[in-house]
């Protein structure tokens, strides 16, 4: 499996990306390679630390001899300087958080986390408008987000006066500036780090979903089982299988899913979620999938059944995820392998999920020194292992978690 093409995958169905894997994977070179081949432009880049705060991310004011000084966090000049780029044409300055997991990223992208979702893009400013003021009045930070979003072509592309594209985005957006749409985020985590430092939770996992990066000299080639499909409809509640597949093959959830694909904002359309892949001139027919939603089904089930819970909104990135390889399979044949979209469906989307439970039964070991709930996990693994195969992304995830848990 080429992880490339699964982190692709996600992007291009609106996610942002987590990257995560063993130290000295080339994760970081990785996820900034993934953003150049996908925006044309080097990504604003910030590295975790323990006390890093929301206001080292946006915006700050720093004592100077005149007063004080605004200093814009790498956010702002993503944001801003995406703006400046939009205006002309061109794609969104990306922004990457190498180590995430090294500072509290629950708290510190708390205020981020609705808007990281393209449905409520619209519903804050991200930059608001008396920084954007400042800014226009800065000739130094008007230097920094215009050199930012020039991306060294200097010599191939004329801005000219950058406040005067910063004045007619504040036209459309007077309140200050949100996310673009075609916006995303990047991020990487050591794997080893992952027990003893900050934990990400769900909300954040869900926004984030996890690619993995094989060790050196391994590589990724699942295998779906159709005989542990079988089983796995035998296994788990049935009533749960026929929702869920009824969900990801309904009317409603692919009309849901286009909408999201095809979000823009009114006063300014040439911002859109998908800016390669026009969704209005192609035909998305009924999803085909069959082997794959059968897939995700039974491991929906099976983590409810161990005490996860998987909600609609999951399910409806996972159907944007189908939305977008039918959308490319014809030019991406990797798309079109049931094996390979299954998963990394399962071990993006779902799998990270389960850590949301480890405290749990880790508090249920030393209390009654035995977890009903880590038996029942240590089936849905075997189940797992069985249905994709030991050389399948997911395989690979439920090995890191035993990081965190007894398995």
């Amino acid at each position: 499996m080429n992880t490339r093409d699964a982190a692709q995958l996600l992007l291009l169905a609106g996610k942002s990306v987590l990257l995560a894997g063993a130290p000295g994977t080339g994760k970081t070179r990785e996820a900034r390679e993934l953003a150049r081949r996908m925006t044309g432009v080097e990504p604003e880049t910030i590295v975790g630390r323990g006390d890093l705060g929301y206001e080292d991310l946006l915006y700050r004011y720093e004592p100077s001899p005149s007063g004080y000084k605004l200093v814009l966090g790498p956010l702002a000049v993503s944001v801003i300087s995406s703006w400046i780029r939009i205006f002309h044409g061109l794609t969104p300055v990306w922004l990457l958080f190498d180590e995430i997991n090294r500072f509290n990223a629950e708290v510190v992208l708390g205020d981020l986390f609705l808007v990281l979702d393209l449905e409520h893009r619209k519903s804050k400013e991200v930059v608001p408008q008396s920084v954007m003021m400042e800014v226009l009045k800065n000739s130094s930070l008007l230097e920094e987000v215009k050199r930012k979003a020039l991306g060294g072509l200097e010599e191939e592309l004329e801005f000219g006066d950058a406040s005067k594209t910063l004045r007619r985005v504040l036209e459309c957006f007077p309140n200050g500036l949100p996310l673009p749409y075609s916006w995303r985020a990047l991020a990487t985590m050591n794997l080893i780090d992952r027990a003893h430092l900050f934990r990400l939770g769900f909300a954040l996992l869900r926004r984030f979903p996890l690619i993995l990066y094989p060790r050196f000299g391994d590589s990724f080639n699942p295998a779906l089982n159709i005989e542990s499909l079988e089983e796995g409809s035998q296994k788990f509640d049935s009533r749960v299988l026929e929702v869920v597949k009824k969900f990801l093959t309904s009317e409603e959830s692919l009309k849901m899913a286009l909408k999201e694909l095809s979000l823009c904002y009114e006063k300014c359309p040439w911002d859109r979620v998908l800016s390669s892949v026009r969704l209005a001139e192609r035909r998305v027919s009924k999803v085909s999938f069959t082997s794959v939603i059968e897939a995700i089904s039974t491991v929906v089930a099976g983590l409810l059944k161990v005490g996860v819970d998987v909600g609609y909104a999951l399910l409806l990135d996972v159907r944007k995820i189908l939305v977008i390889a039918s959308l490319l399979g014809r030019s991406m044949e990797r798309y079109q392998d049931e094996s390979f979209l299954a998963d990394v469906v399962i071990s993006s989307l779902l799998l990270p999920q389960i850590g949301g439970i480890a405290p749990a039964v880790k508090a249920d070991i030393v209390l009654t020194g035995r977890s009903a709930r880590l038996e029942k996990l240590k089936e849905l693994v075997d189940y797992i292992v069985s249905l994709l195969g030991e050389k399948s992304m997911s395989a690979y995830y439920m090995e890191a978690l035993r990081l965190e848990l007894p398995l």
